[in-house]
């Protein structure tokens, strides 16, 4: 005898499983929750020699550039800042959230460290978990403890964010949407400005030049919106401000500017313990008028014509 085959395969029973957004929230608040006792043990141990697991140097840099939100003082007048006003805006309102959390009487920076190191960490295990199946093997790069080291005690991840968000938009040819996430990255820190010829080069390859120009102004629209609203409201010079005092700076040990300053100093020509960034344009006006043009025109003319060519442009 020969059974006849079942017309259709019977359904499988409806299965439990939490939808991936739930798990994925779940999962941010686990490890929330488990970096607060972290974050306290750490807080009460001595400071170490090398500053490894707990970092909170530029955390009290933010802190005191954001106490204008508490009433004590105008941004860029009575209350410095060496951060461009979008950056101003996130230390902000880490502070102010700081404040609602903070009880009677607590000392505001530790919760101030509490809130932004949390809010870096739900950042950082969200951007790492989207890229998961993307990035394949190249995922474990997450794990290099640079990567957490500077998510939870610098803003960086900002920017960052917004740099791998305008890619990933480069890859989809979202012209405009790239445009403005790389501008919200310069508006941030000016670093992505570096990336303009190339992408600029790939917008044109890919397109037109017209998108090239369109994807460049949207890049440099926030930075210039944010530096026309602090003109407008306190000043030419408090505009000036954060520049300047980035051009001040002496060598940290962890900038373009920095590298090619040792290399002044083994030529002889400067002291990278002393020179800062004025002194060293001042110092190389030509070396340096005549590197940024062959950047510029090299990423301009010769820039990649495919997503993988804009990576390996971008990195290297």
């Amino acid at each position: 005898m020969s059974s006849k085959p079942l017309p259709h395969p019977l359904p499988a029973p409806p299965g439990h499983r939490l939808p991936p957004l739930l798990l994925g929230l779940a999962g941010l608040g686990l490890a929330v929750a488990c970096w607060q006792p972290l974050l306290g043990w750490l807080w009460r141990q001595p400071p170490p020699p090398v500053r490894l697991l707990l970092d909170v140097f530029d955390l009290g840099v933010y802190f005191r550039a954001s106490r204008w939100v508490d009433g004590s003082g105008r941004l860029y007048q009575e209350v410095f800042s060496e951060y461009p006003l979008a950056a101003n805006l996130v230390m902000a309102g880490v502070r102010w959230l700081a404040g609602r959390l903070a009880k009677g009487g607590q000392d505001l920076f530790p919760v101030f460290v509490q809130v932004w190191t949390s809010l870096s960490l739900i950042l950082f295990l969200a951007v790492a978990g989207l890229t998961r199946r993307l990035a394949g093997r190249a995922w474990w790069l997450w794990l290099v403890p640079a990567f957490p080291f500077f998510a939870l005690y610098r803003f960086d991840i900002y920017p960052g964010v917004c740099v791998l968000g305008a890619m990933a938009l480069l890859a989809r040819e979202r012209w405009r949407a790239a445009g403005l996430a790389l501008g919200l990255a310069v508006a941030f820190k000016g670093y992505p400005l570096f990336l303009l010829p190339v992408v600029a080069s790939y917008a044109w390859q890919r397109r037109s030049a017209r998108t090239a120009v369109e994807v460049v102004g949207l890049a440099l629209l926030p930075i210039l919106a944010g530096n026309l609203v602090v003109w407008a409201t306190a000043g030419w010079q408090a505009m000036l401000e954060p520049y300047l005092a980035q051009a001040a700076r002496t060598m940290n040990g962890e900038s373009t500017v920095d590298a090619a300053s040792y290399v002044l100093f083994w030529l002889g020509v400067a002291d990278p313990t002393i020179i800062t960034f004025r002194e060293w344009v001042a110092g190389s006006r030509w070396l340096g008028l005549a590197g940024a043009a062959v950047a510029g025109l090299g990423g301009l003319f010769l820039g990649p014509g495919s997503f993988p060519g804009l990576v390996r442009a971008v990195l290297f």
